[in-house]
């Protein structure tokens, strides 16, 4: 018990000092951060293939370009990609790792990051 106090205040204070933590783990070859959601989720929903993606970074497009050419718009992409974190958040306070109102905090951060993200792959 104490040490999830501890760790619930190394994470506060880590936020409160504005130090950006992943929370999750980072797989062998990726790069870490939402990124890797954005390409997870590329995959899942709009099928588009790892040559593709290759290609279009190679390209200087965007996560919007490949969504666009699937049909979907850069609002509808941005939305499936806070739903999606905003998911993986909860499951940290649903399961005792972190308090609600620390997710709170969370999501609202990565909600912001995501509207002024840029669509960089």
């Amino acid at each position: 018990m104490r040490t999830k106090k501890v760790c619930t205040g190394l994470l506060v204070l880590m936020f409160l000092l504005n130090i950006n933590y992943t929370v999750y783990g980072i797989q062998p070859g990726s790069t870490g951060g939402h990124n890797d959601r954005v390409i997870r989720l590329l995959k899942d929903r709009l099928h588009v293939s790892d040559s593709e993606i290759e290609k279009a970074r190679a390209e200087g497009k965007t996560a919007f370009d490949l969504a666009r050419a699937r049909g979907m718009k850069e609002e509808e992409l941005r939305e499936c990609i806070i739903y999606d974190a905003a998911k993986a958040i909860d499951n940290l306070s649903s399961s005792g790792i972190m308090p609600k109102f620390l997710t709170d905090m969370i999501k609202s951060k990565a909600r912001a990051k995501i509207q002024v993200w840029d669509g960089k792959l």
